[in-house]
């Protein structure tokens, strides 16, 4: 028994300890990418504000609007679904993930897409329909083509 004690308390020899690899040295986030995160978080607080508050007034007997019902329900609850996803999608960007980064290449380009549509059938004003059209264009161009932003998103 004493043995057996003195085997295992015995250390090993330092030739049969692997050495262990050096940390991995940290991935520098691109500042443009944290902005685009923070600036999409703070669109989905917004969306869940409203949605919350649009919650809020249909339950408490407050017309919406001209409508009445399950539509403000319905209209509270996607928005706040669609804040959550927000949230999320932010979180996923920042932390570096490739497929945040594609959906949001997408969304910006929808963007810009519907934009064009209803500055072309009179719906907006140029400059309402010109200052998200340069400010989607922008992020998902960079999005899109900065290597930095592609090497980050590799790295994940």
């Amino acid at each position: 028994m004493d043995e057996i004690q003195n085997q295992t308390n015995q250390a090993a020899p330092a030739s049969d300890i692997p050495a262990q690899a050096a940390p991995a040295p940290r991935r520098k986030m691109p500042g443009g990418l944290r902005a685009i995160a923070v600036i999409n978080s703070l669109g989905a607080a917004f969306l869940l504000y409203f949605g919350v508050l649009y919650l809020w007034q249909t339950f408490y007997g407050i017309r919406v609007g001209e409508r009445s019902g399950t539509i403000p329900i319905l209209i509270g609850l996607c928005s706040v679904l669609l804040a959550l996803f927000g949230f999320y999608l932010s979180f996923r960007l920042y932390r570096g993930t490739n497929w945040a980064r594609k959906i949001f290449i997408g969304i910006y380009s929808i963007g810009i897409v519907l934009n064009i549509i209803q500055f072309a059938l009179g719906q907006q004003s140029a400059s309402g329909a010109l200052v998200p059209i340069i400010f989607s264009a922008v992020f998902a161009g960079y999005l899109l083509f900065s290597k930095d932003v592609q090497d980050y998103v590799r790295r994940a």
